[in-house]
């Protein structure tokens, strides 16, 4: 995959939807794509560019949250309202229990976020008003959740977007050194 031209290819369209300022003024940026340009996800989810027509999805939802919060980020000439970083680690952990199978991209995603300066800051609140937990129980939950995993399935719908050596870490130490965010984020939110 070329991520440069993938990046440019996100950027353009990103672009053109927060020129429009009826649009802008509605819209806030979050998920993946949006961790990755604005917080350094270091992951470029797989996108084939051959030949021919492309289709891209983009996704609007009307759902809100109260406890959501907004940044305005200014990008190449306009401005993106993205969905707090707080708030995102916090949504990706709950999407992540709420999943009806395995997604071992969040468990990469997961790792990184409680990884960064952010994770002193999670917003909690999301978290009580998603799944009715304090955050010492929806922790060990998810703590509970990731001791079932097998290590040996890893790889799977997440190594072909990683790159050698993170496959060879994802393999070895992604369950390991997770466990042990999640415990320090118990440990942290406990005292």
């Amino acid at each position: 995959m070329d991520t440069r031209k993938h990046k440019t290819n996100l950027t353009n369209i990103l672009i053109d939807i927060y020129k429009d300022a009826t649009l802008a003024s509605h819209l806030g940026f979050k998920g993946g794509t949006c961790t990755m340009l604005f917080y350094k996800l270091p992951l470029f989810w797989l996108i084939s560019y051959e030949k021919g027509e492309h289709n891209i999805k983009v996704e609007v939802s009307t759902r809100d949250n109260p406890y959501n919060h907004y940044n305005n980020h200014p990008f190449y000439g306009v401005t993106i309202k993205t969905l707090a970083i707080e708030d995102i680690i916090a949504h990706k952990m709950v999407a992540f229990t709420e999943r009806p199978s395995l997604a071992n991209r969040d468990l990469f995603d997961i790792h990184f976020l409680l990884g960064t300066e952010f994770a002193a800051s999670i917003n909690y609140d999301v978290i009580k008003s998603r799944t009715g937990k304090n955050p010492v129980e929806f922790y060990n939950f998810l703590l509970n959740l990731i001791k079932k995993i097998d290590a040996k399935n890893i790889l799977e719908g997440l190594g072909e977007v990683l790159t050698d050596s993170q496959k060879d870490w994802a393999k070895v130490k992604l369950l390991v050194e997770l466990k042990g965010l999640i415990q320090r984020q118990i440990d942290t939110v406990a005292t």
